[in-house]
């Protein structure tokens, strides 16, 4: 009596279960490297926003009060 064994199934699911995991491990490294990118250009910007609001008031002060930058 001859008695097979088929480790097909279970090959085919601890396969697709690796699958899976690699799948999803990349799918959170494009949405950490997404969120990355964001949060650089909000800082970006808010740095920009910034500089041009600390312009716009020294340029306010200069204007009215005839102060001038001597150093």
């Amino acid at each position: 009596m001859i008695i097979l064994l088929d480790f097909s199934n279970p090959r085919k699911l601890s396969y697709n279960m690796i699958n899976n995991i690699i799948f999803n491990l990349k799918m959170k490294k494009q949405l950490i490297n997404k969120y990355k990118k964001a949060t650089i250009i909000a800082l970006i910007s808010i740095i920009i926003k910034n500089s041009c609001l600390y312009i716009a008031d020294s340029a306010v002060l200069v204007t009215q009060f005839n102060i001038y930058d001597m150093g």
